[in-house]
């Protein structure tokens, strides 16, 4: 936007999910940058990989491993990576639905201070087809909270609609709260 100010607002994100088997991966990458007047406001990146092996349908064991930075509020890094079991509750093209639940650490590098911590991770992710397979709900949820070590809670969620325009493109409208 252009007026008494100049900003400039960016926002790049993909997700993927593959199955193969008893096998599934979830990925996730996002990038966030902002620019208020010429200078660097907003500089935040995300990566997850989410890996599912089905031993027993609907239960699954999980591994998680992501990576954050943010250096404009001075976090160099916080990688995350965790392990559990979880279930799906519901697992069709119509509605999707499943919960894990686990244990791994946490490293973060706030300024110059480097922290590593014990953490319990849940997480939950949705899909509702509203209108045959063209307009869908969906809703995902993270929550890794700090068992041993620095006191902290990372709560992110994902909520909105998505709308497929082709098979391989969509249209989505969402609220991400971090």
């Amino acid at each position: 936007s252009n007026g008494n100010t100049d900003s400039l607002n960016s926002r790049l994100s993909g997700e993927a999910m593959f199955k193969h088997g008893d096998h599934r991966h979830i990925g996730k990458v996002t990038q966030n940058t902002e620019e208020l007047d010429g200078a660097t406001t907003k500089d935040q990146s995300l990566m997850s990989y989410t890996y599912n092996f089905m031993f027993n349908d609907p239960w699954f064991f999980a591994a998680n491993g992501q990576l954050e930075r943010d250096p404009i509020r001075d976090l160099q890094h916080r990688i995350t990576a965790s392990a559990g079991v979880g279930r799906d509750i519901w697992n069709d093209p119509e509605r999707f639905l499943n919960v894990q639940l686990g244990a791994g650490f946490t490293e973060e590098e706030i300024g110059l201070e480097t922290d590593t911590s014990t953490v319990a991770a849940w997480l939950l992710r949705f899909r509702y087809d509203l209108l045959g397979d063209d307009l869908e709900l969906f809703h995902n949820h993270s929550i890794v909270e700090t068992i041993e070590g620095r006191d902290n809670t990372v709560i992110k969620t994902t909520t909105g609609f998505r709308y497929e325009i082709t098979d391989l493109l969509y249209l989505n409208i969402a609220l991400d709260w971090d």
